[in-house]
């Protein structure tokens, strides 16, 4: 007797459509070379920082950092000691033992598989109001002008998506492992709202089990201080830096820019913890209002860090009525 053929879901099937259609623009594009357009990119100056540890270097030393980066990642930075924090970093340091090629694949294959999965989670968690929504999240994923930008310079932001994808997968199902969602530390500048919105929708178990979990990623950064002079030398490589204006997006930061990257952090803690006084009973919003918030009136953006609005949209979208179809494509359509 022959057997039935099983088919997925019609939002799946469209939404591995959108997948695919979001290769072969990065296709087209001339995104998907071997080595990919990320070993000349930002993930090439990571790359080196974490390379200059193992070679007993200090990527943070304002007298070696720019002859450090043009000689291992040739390229030319601007900034007078590597910018990102040094648990980022100590993080790269694995894939700094491999060269530079295979590196750089290795780091943009995992962020394109992670993103399709833990997204592709977050719909069957919180299911899309049809099969051209879904197809239109596939298209987000790969194709968004955020993520382009992401994969290219083989940033963090698609590996952050499913990060905070799965978080909330996890704290609606209550498993141990929404603590991943932690990892948007490697965003310093989003990370207190993103966290804080986990927090105020975790309900009992989940909301303990997370705590635990970004104790645990915290705690990590953490040991980090006990490089103080890497994390001195950092803050001080700081002054002076400058972005490249075509790529910045407007946040609070422009508003507050006068006080600084550090006062205006000052100002979205404070907003957190009035908006934490006086919202005291959470509800299914709470969660992408707060991602999405986190990147709103974050001090300092750039436009692929756009790629981590497609979670909070997904997870707005339910709540969203009899509008949940336009809600979602204006969303996706403002992105792609």
């Amino acid at each position: 007797m022959r057997r039935r053929r099983r088919w997925l879901p019609s939002a799946t099937r469209a939404y591995l459509a959108g997948l695919a259609l979001g290769l072969v623009f990065l296709a087209f594009a001339g995104m998907l070379t071997r080595p990919p357009i990320a070993s000349h990119g930002d993930f090439a100056e990571q790359w080196a920082a974490a390379r200059v540890v193992l070679e007993g270097g200090d990527p943070y030393d304002t007298a070696t950092w720019r002859a450090d980066a043009a000689r291992l990642a040739d390229r030319a930075s601007d900034a007078a000691a590597f910018v990102y924090p040094p648990y980022v970093t100590l993080a790269l340091v694995p894939l700094a033992t491999l060269p530079l090629p295979l590196a750089a694949t290795l780091w943009v294959g995992a962020s394109l598989a992670l993103a399709a999965l833990c997204v592709g989670a977050l719909l069957r968690r919180y299911p899309p109001p049809n099969a051209l929504v879904a197809l239109g999240y596939g298209l987000a994923v790969f194709a968004s002008a955020g993520s382009v930008l992401t994969i290219a310079q083989g940033q963090w932001d698609l590996l952050l998506l499913a990060a905070i994808s799965w978080g909330a997968v996890a704290l609606a199902d209550g498993r141990r492992s929404a603590g991943i969602a932690a990892a948007i530390v490697a965003k310093p500048q989003i990370a207190p709202l993103a966290l804080l919105g986990y927090v105020r929708a975790g309900e009992g178990r989940a909301r303990r089990r997370f705590v635990i979990g970004a104790a645990i990623v915290l705690a990590a950064v953490a040991l980090t201080l006990l490089r103080l002079d890497w994390w001195r030398e950092w803050g001080a490589g700081l002054t002076g830096f400058q972005t490249a204006a075509p790529v910045r997006t407007a946040t609070l930061g422009a508003l507050v820019a006068p006080l600084g990257a550090v006062g205006a952090l000052v100002v979205v803690i404070v907003i957190a913890v009035v908006v934490i006084v006086t919202l005291r009973s959470p509800s299914d919003a709470a969660l992408p209002t707060w991602l999405a918030a986190g990147l709103a009136i974050a001090p300092y953006t750039q436009a692929y860090d756009h790629a981590l609005l497609i979670a909070p949209i997904a997870l707005a979208t339910t709540g969203a009525g009899t509008r949940r179809m336009t809600f979602a494509l204006t969303g996706l359509a403002l992105l792609i």
